[in-house]
């Protein structure tokens, strides 16, 4: 369970409507990427525009837009730590503080960054088709393997 953001087009993005929590299951994408980071990690910091590229190459394709979502969790952060580093990096897609670590126990993250791929093959059964501990690298690249790994297109 995640809080919804509190920003309407955050919410949009993600397809759902609730002010309250949801779960990756409510989440409308065929695809959901997930970037598990910290504040503080220097790795974490330094990838940060290369995941920003990332979103805004999926952000920017009218055929990926719809299909494939990307959210940050912010391993051991507080809701003040994931706002400062969005503002520091200009962090456009949801991030949300997981200070219990209650989600990335989850996943089974431990290390940042890490990136985790869940593919909806069907309505309610997302099968994880990625962990990948450590930096994405070049976006076109990482773009590229989530497509293959992923097969959906």
């Amino acid at each position: 369970m995640l809080p919804a953001p509190a920003d309407p087009a955050q919410r949009a993005y993600l397809g759902i409507d609730t002010s309250g929590t949801f779960t990756l299951n409510d989440i409308q994408a065929q695809v959901l990427v997930i970037e598990v980071f910290n504040f503080y990690c220097p790795h974490c910091q330094r990838e940060a525009p290369n995941v920003n590229r990332f979103y805004h190459r999926i952000s920017s394709d009218p055929d990926l837009r719809d299909r494939i979502k990307l959210i940050g969790i912010g391993v051991s952060n507080t809701r003040f730590e994931v706002n400062q580093f969005r503002e520091a990096f200009d962090i456009r897609f949801p991030l949300f503080p997981d200070r219990s670590r209650n989600a990335v126990r989850y996943l089974d993250v431990r290390q940042t960054p890490t990136f985790i791929g869940f593919v909806w093959k069907t309505k309610d059964m997302p099968q994880r088709f990625m962990h990948l501990a450590g930096e994405m690298g070049n976006a076109d690249q990482f773009l590229s393997e989530v497509l293959r790994r992923s097969e959906i297109r």
